[in-house]
């Protein structure tokens, strides 16, 4: 058994995409509809994740788990200066919890355009909820969206959000009596540092 503590929190953003035109019938279309438009955005940032950053509650968590794992994920996590390459291909490839606490992720949630179904729409909209790592922020994650998708015709706006948590200690006595709790409750608990 394993008991993770979080010692950061990542921060939180959702994010509007906004893509225009003239509108029209679907019997005469023109190219790069809204809809399209908006389509190779997202395609763009999922092709494209973000930086993959081993912070430093996931450095101790590798640590701490590697010496409890077996041998293949001990030698992975014991040198992460060699590995990091193959790791960062594993999360990109798997996604789920370890892709999400090594990056940036950004996850596509709704699309809106035409309400009827053969009228090509003036305006659609897409909508991503994205949680960032400690090494990014709002203003820096609006800024890579912008870089990746490049199209001055979609518009990129912050609905809400937060900056990730500052990182807490882990080598102080505070630490300690809060590992010493769980490990004590929970025996044989592995007790490790986590990025919530």
């Amino acid at each position: 058994a394993c008991g993770l503590i979080g010692i950061a929190e990542k921060g939180m953003m959702d994010v509007q995409y906004k893509a225009k035109s003239m509108g029209g019938h679907a019997s005469a279309p023109k190219p790069n509809s809204p809809v399209v438009a908006l389509s190779k955005a997202c395609t763009k940032i999922e092709s494209n994740p973000f930086k993959a950053h081993i912070t430093k509650p996931v450095a101790k968590m590798f640590d701490t788990l590697g010496r409890h794992s077996t041998f293949f994920y001990r030698m992975i996590f014991a040198n992460l200066w060699c590995f990091s390459g193959i790791l960062d291909m594993i999360c990109k490839k798997s996604g789920g919890d370890l892709n999400a606490l090594m990056r940036t992720t950004v996850a596509f949630t709704r699309m809106t355009g035409s309400t009827t179904n053969n009228v090509i729409p003036p305006e659609a909209t897409m909508v991503s909820n994205i949680r960032l790592n400690p090494m990014d922020n709002t203003e820096s994650a609006l800024a890579e969206l912008n870089k990746k998708i490049n199209n001055p015709n979609i518009e990129i706006v912050k609905i809400q959000g937060m900056n990730p948590s500052p990182i807490s200690e882990v080598d102080c006595p505070a630490w300690d009596r809060v590992a010493k709790a769980v490990a004590s409750t929970w025996k044989g608990c592995i007790v490790s540092p986590y990025l919530m």
